[in-house]
């Protein structure tokens, strides 16, 4: 809202500030000194809670993927109870499996992984995988402030594009922990900015080059990172409609933009054949343990799906919940905004809002990180109005007092976000204590079942874990698991374990145990009962099993009919 009396109206036409990437275009260095100030200051509390003993699934199997990419051993998860026992060794988020290799491979893209084990090699600490995304949420606050200005031509339109999403609670939840949106979102607008600044008028073709080659080479990166940033593509092609219309064909240095965005799609159905064994597969296929249901479906937008649905209803209470008010000016941004920039930001906004209203995984609570890639062109639509009503303020001083007024008023709910911080840190605190409590009961060589706590057991308590939630495929024609598979084939790897001396316990971690696994285990073995808090069994072979000899035949079970 602080806005110089020199400022130029916003033109109808393509932005094209004239000051270089970092410096002023003739408004003074105040919304860059305030920038500054502000990322420096949310910096020192997002690295102050820095969530480093993460508890999520993914964000265990993230940091473990780059820990294991910094030695050289790819995004893999390692157990030779694999070989011995069947392919069930294994956390959550390494599903993938090959034939020739007993490791298990990360079920995600390589992006983000990689981005840590380039952290850990750098500094030489594998602690500096925990802060990877902080870092990278600074930098996305600095690339949204470029990007305000070059989509608006306006620096006090980046200063607060920047303020708004820099106080949002997804962005405090997401930009202190190890998940993949924050670094999707800084290195994809680092590339849109990039693209958008060779667009300029007094750009050389030298520069033009470099800037579409580096442009290109980031959005094309961010891709790797989530697949789903490829919403971006119909955006940018819509902008060049708009803003160049046929123009492209006679502007051959930008064409390396196209040809790496173009490699770039490319290079992700590739690497799908090589690792998932299909271009068009990955690890959300019923092939690598997804549910054997659709994925997409626009019965979910409205409707339930099968894990949780009405998805176009719980991004709106997302938007709403990290804008609140403020995202009614979102259209009228858009009218002010000038057509070509306006295009852009709108495709881009309803792209991702329509993608994962499809989506079964509704877009709230901790998966309303999804919608994080569209939050720097909405705080853009939403500056604009703000800055559009600043200019209406004759008055200086009133000017910034009203500035400092919403200053103040978008930081309400900031004590909320870091209580939220602290919560989070004492309960991913307490849980790993309890993983490492349940190692510690056990020998350093015993498997441990646990379908609550499988991940932190491995990653914090060092044990190899039994992870039977992975056993039963799924089934897509059917629409149901293969539920027959689990009985003989715990048993069997069970009967394998505990043949080679390996001792076995099992953790009943949910009421009742998840899929009768107690039960079953019951059937066949002797159960003791070791621990209280939660529940822990050791199992016994029983004396038929005792007088058989250690199995060396290949595991039977895997993908039984």
């Amino acid at each position: 809202m602080p806005q110089d009396n020199e400022n130029p109206p916003v033109s109808a036409g393509p932005v094209k500030p004239q000051g270089s990437l970092l410096l002023p275009s003739g408004h003074g260095l105040r919304p860059y000194i305030l920038i500054v100030i502000f990322v420096l200051i949310l910096g020192i509390i997002f690295f102050s809670y820095t969530s480093t003993s993460p508890s999520y699934e993914d964000s265990i199997g993230y940091i473990h993927a780059g820990e294991r990419l910094a030695i050289g051993q790819g995004p893999t998860y390692e157990d030779p109870n694999n070989e011995i026992a069947g392919p069930y060794f294994v956390m959550y988020a390494f599903q993938i499996r090959r034939d020739d290799d007993a490791r298990m491979f990360l079920g995600y893209p390589p992006g983000y992984p990689l981005l840590i084990a380039l952290g850990i090699i750098a500094t030489g600490t594998e602690t500096t995988a925990h802060f990877v995304v902080p870092v990278l949420a600074l930098i996305g606050l600095l690339v949204t402030f470029i990007l305000g200005r070059l989509l608006s031509g306006n620096d006090w339109v980046g200063f607060w594009s920047a303020v708004l999403i820099g106080l949002t609670p997804a962005y405090w939840e997401f930009g202190t922990a190890a998940w993949s949106e924050i670094p999707a979102t800084t290195i994809l607008i680092s590339g849109i900015c990039l693209y958008l600044i060779s667009l300029q008028e007094h750009r050389t073709r030298r520069q033009i080059v470099v800037l579409s080659l580096l442009g290109g080479l980031l959005i094309g990166y961010s891709f790797f990172i989530r697949y789903t940033n490829m919403v971006i593509l119909p955006a940018i092609g819509a902008y060049e409609l708009v803003a160049k219309k046929t123009a492209i064909k006679d502007e051959r240095e930008r064409w390396p933009f196209y040809a790496i965005l173009g490699l770039s799609v490319l290079g992700i159905l590739l690497f799908n054949n090589y690792y998932y064994g299909g271009p068009l597969l990955t690890s959300y296929s019923p092939e690598h343990g997804w549910y054997p249901y659709a994925p997409f479906s626009l019965s979910y937008m409205l409707g339930p799906s099968f894990v949780s649905g009405r998805s176009m209803i719980e991004a709106g209470k997302t938007i709403w919940a990290n804008f609140p008010i403020a995202v009614i000016a979102v259209p009228f941004g858009w009218f002010l905004l000038p057509r070509p920039s306006r295009v852009l930001t709108i495709v881009v906004t309803l792209g991702f809002l329509v993608f994962y209203s499809l989506y079964a995984f509704a877009p709230s609570g901790v998966n309303s990180r999804f919608l994080i890639p569209v939050f720097p062109f909405i705080a853009v639509s939403i500056a604009q109005v703000i800055v559009l009503l600043g200019q209406r303020i004759r008055a200086k001083q009133v000017r910034r007092l009203a500035a400092v007024m919403l200053f103040v008023l978008l930081c309400i709910p900031v004590p909320k976000q870091v209580r939220a911080l602290e919560s989070r840190f004492a309960g991913s605190d307490i849980a790993r204590k309890i993983a490492v409590d349940i190692a510690g009961r056990t020998e350093p060589e015993a498997v441990v079942m646990t379908y609550v706590h499988n991940d932190r057991v491995a990653y914090y308590g060092d044990r190899s874990v039994l992870n039977y939630r992975r056993i039963p495929d799924s089934d897509p024609v059917a629409e149901r698991y293969r539920f027959e598979m689990l009985e003989p084939c715990l048993v069997e790897s069970v009967d394998r374990l505990l043949l080679n001396g390996i001792p076995v316990y099992y953790v009943e971690d949910k009421t009742p145990p998840f899929w009768d696994s107690l039960n079953i285990l019951r059937d066949h073995y002797e159960v003791e009962k070791i621990a209280e808090s939660p529940a822990m069994y050791r199992l016994v072979p029983t004396e038929e099993l005792t007088n058989k000899t250690r199995d060396s035949a290949p595991f039977s079970c895997d993908k039984s009919p």
